[in-house]
């Protein structure tokens, strides 16, 4: 296990000689492994290695539980430990966040704050392969393009994700009888992705046994043919675009050199300008960018479409306008 995980951890150069890890350690079984795991290699690596566990306030009848277990490994394992208390509840509540949000958000700023305050460069969190094969599957039912269909991403920018190699099996038995904590709401189908944790993926082995690994493996793929999709989508969008009459609140594309490229490119470049501007990515539907790429093909009687956020598309003067709707005065 050491082995599959050092290797996965050079070939996506997730960490390098003198970095400083902080592991996200829920004190759950995919979080103890990796930090044992990473413990056990960061003497070939020459990494430092530490710990924080982040109490949401959300079964306060388990906290105290979950936290010595969490501190009792970082003992044994001779590294520091560092803890603080949440009220995920309130949070949620002056913020208008759903709890599980509101968790996330709560967890991450609480890892980011320990990370700079203690000097750790990178933040190791503890997702592994069948969370990255469910993640792809959902994003597939729910209709998501290249980027939701790359799953979740091994390495995003001081966040890393050493155990993605490995399946929930393969962690449980790296573990053993060691005592963990369950979180009892991971065995109720209340969730979507429970729902297909529970039901669905114990029969994929009944159709191909590698199907788990297969699943992963193709988000992987795509993510890598995606970073490429999107570097020339990022060099092809400064070939074309500029600022209408200096104002850098719009955005022009030329319409020329767009009608002669590809829809599904085309879309990207909507996409990514739709970005640039600050649009919402996750408001943003198949059914705005098939609008948005008619638009240049002249498929469309009107010469303008509303994106959500407030940004507009526009046909003027053979350049292809996006800008917030209050900049719609500066276009003359």
């Amino acid at each position: 296990m050491k082995d599959k995980v050092l290797s996965f951890v050079r070939e996506q150069s997730m960490l390098k000689a003198g970095d400083s890890v902080l592991c996200a350690l829920s004190a759950g079984a995919d979080s103890v492994a990796m930090t044992m795991l990473l413990c056990e290699i960061k003497n070939i690596l020459k990494i430092k290695v530490c710990a924080a566990h982040f109490s949401h306030g959300l079964r306060p009848e388990e906290a105290e539980y979950e936290k010595n277990i969490a501190k009792k490994l970082c003992d044994e394992l001779g590294i520091d430990f560092y803890h603080e208390y949440g009220d995920t509840l309130s949070y949620c509540k002056a913020n208008k966040k759903g709890t599980e949000e509101g968790a996330r958000e709560l967890r991450y700023d609480f890892l980011t704050r320990t990370a700079e305050k203690y000097g750790c460069n990178k933040i190791a969190t503890a997702h592994n392969m069948n969370d990255n094969a469910e993640t792809v599957l959902l994003n597939l039912m729910r209709g998501s393009g290249l980027r939701g269909l790359g799953g979740i991403p091994p390495v995003r920018d001081n966040i890393i994700r050493p155990v993605m190699c490995l399946t929930r099996n393969e962690i449980e038995s790296y573990i053993g009888s060691r005592e963990v904590a369950v979180d009892k709401s991971n065995f109720t189908d209340d969730y979507t992705r429970n729902k297909l944790r529970l039901n669905v993926f114990p029969l994929l082995p009944e159709i191909n046994e590698n199907a788990l690994a297969n699943i992963s493996n193709a988000g992987m793929r795509i993510r890598e043919e995606n970073a490429f999709i999107e570097r020339a989508a990022e060099e092809f969008l400064s070939e074309i675009s500029s600022f209408w009459n200096d104002s850098e609140e719009i955005l022009a594309l030329d319409i020329k050199r767009l009608k002669n490229e590809e829809k599904g490119f085309v879309k990207r470049i909507v996409q990514l300008s739709y970005e640039k501007m600050g649009g919402d990515m996750g408001k943003l539907s198949s059914n705005h960018l098939d609008s948005a790429a008619d638009l240049v093909y002249n498929k469309l009687p009107p010469k303008y479409i509303m994106l959500p956020g407030g940004i507009n598309v526009k046909l003027k003067n053979k350049k292809l306008l996006i800008y917030h709707r209050d900049c719609e005065a500066k276009i003359c």
